[in-house]
This record gives structure tokens, C-alpha cells and sequence, in this order.
């Protein structure tokens, strides 16, 4: 939310695309998802066998920790400041990630 609210920007080091080239952000999402994957790999390695059976919380929530790391390397890297951008794009990569870690972890950590 505060992407979309607060998104310092300057003119000489950030761009500012608006609705015009907001199809182009997949490769922000692409570059956090691929940041949020170690972290929820290495977490599903470390919790395998200790969850419940179907725990689709505890990997969403792995999920989105891996997501919010990898919306940080975003935020941290990328020179476009538009809110759009940086809200949908970089504050998805946590929503996308905790539903990627709930639908693939339980059936990795289960035995």
C-alpha cells in the first residue's frame, strides 16, 4: 500500500512511466519471484516433515517472507518510481509468491 501512496522519485535518477508501459513491469516480477524462490525453497527444505499435513498457511506465509525480500531487491534496484509500478509490481511479487508457496510447498513438504 505504501508504494502506491509514497513512492519518492527524482527527476535525474528515476522514471516514471504511468499506464503506458505498465505491461512492461514482468520483468520486475519475474526478477522478485526468482529473489522470493531461495528463501521459500530453503524453508521448505528446513520444514519438511515438520508441518501438518495440507499446511497451506505456513507455506503462504513462507511465501509472502520471500515475496516481501524480493519486493525489497526490487525496491532497492529498480529506477522506476511511478506508484503503479511499484505498488502492483513490486507489493505483488509478496501476493504472488504466498500463492505460489501455498499451492506448491505442501506438496513438497509432505512425505
Amino acid at each position: 500500500m505504501l508504494g502506491l501512496l509514497v513512492h519518492p522519485s527524482s527527476p535525474t535518477l528515476s522514471l516514471d512511466y504511468g499506464w503506458d508501459h505498465f505491461g512492461h513491469g514482468h520483468t520486475c516480477l519475474e526478477l522478485g519471484l526468482a529473489t522470493a524462490l531461495v528463501p521459500v525453497v530453503a524453508g521448505a527444505i528446513f520444514l519438511r516433515g515438520a508441518l501438518p499435513v495440507g499446511s497451506r498457511w505456513t507455506a503462504a506465509s513462507l511465501g509472502a517472507g520471500g515475496g516481501c525480500l524480493g519486493g525489497l531487491v526490487l525496491h532497492l534496484h529498480c529506477r522506476v518510481a511511478d506508484k503503479l509500478h511499484v505498488g502492483l509490481i513490486h507489493g505483488g511479487v509478496v501476493v504472488v509468491a504466498a500463492l505460489l508457496a501455498a499451492a506448491l510447498v505442501p506438496r513438497a513438504t509432505d512425505r
